[in-house]
């Protein structure tokens, strides 16, 4: 059996959190799994590291423990493109312990930039963007391959690559 430690990314700072994942690693857990919000949920958590940054500290701070991002949303807050760059770059840190973990998203975390934020049972016509969940479909299709950093090579979607290339990490 493998067990893992959660890192609440809204609850404590982020030298806090790379204590906890110094201790979780001595108690001999091997695995930890962080959340990617932009927001806390409420006021009383205060706090919301950026995951991406916090990755790289973990990678330095406990080496050999695997790191998987619980979730993150690349739709609208963070181009899917930049995601499967930062997967990829994480997967390189943590010597291939790193796993994308990828969700549709909420409203407080991903509609940062005033854009319309579709319900997810929503017609994709009804709304400038896709419904959230084809939306989310589509973006994780494209980071799938972040390992290898083959991002967005898809066509035409509300994701566009305008002749971005990734290089290559791995």
């Amino acid at each position: 059996m493998k067990i893992g430690y959660f890192l609440s990314c809204e609850e404590f700072t982020p030298r806090e959190l790379l204590e906890q994942a110094a201790l979780a690693q001595k108690a001999g857990i091997d695995r930890l799994w962080i959340s990617d919000h932009y927001h806390p949920w409420n006021d009383e958590q205060g706090q919301s590291a950026f995951v991406w940054s916090m990755i790289g500290a973990l990678a330095q701070a406990v080496p050999g423990m695997h790191v998987t991002t619980g979730v993150t949303c690349p739709t609208m807050r963070i181009h899917p493109a930049v995601i499967a760059r930062a997967a990829a770059t994480s997967a390189v840190l943590l010597e291939g312990r790193f796993s994308l973990g990828v969700g549709t998203g909420e409203a407080l975390n991903e509609h940062i930039f005033g854009d319309a934020w579709p319900s997810a049972d929503a017609p994709a016509s009804t709304s400038s963007t896709c419904r959230r969940s084809a939306r989310a479909n589509r973006s994780s299709s494209r980071c799938s391959s972040a390992s290898s950093c083959h991002a967005c090579e898809h066509g035409p979607t509300p994701h566009r690559r305008a002749g971005a290339t990734a290089a290559r990490l791995l």
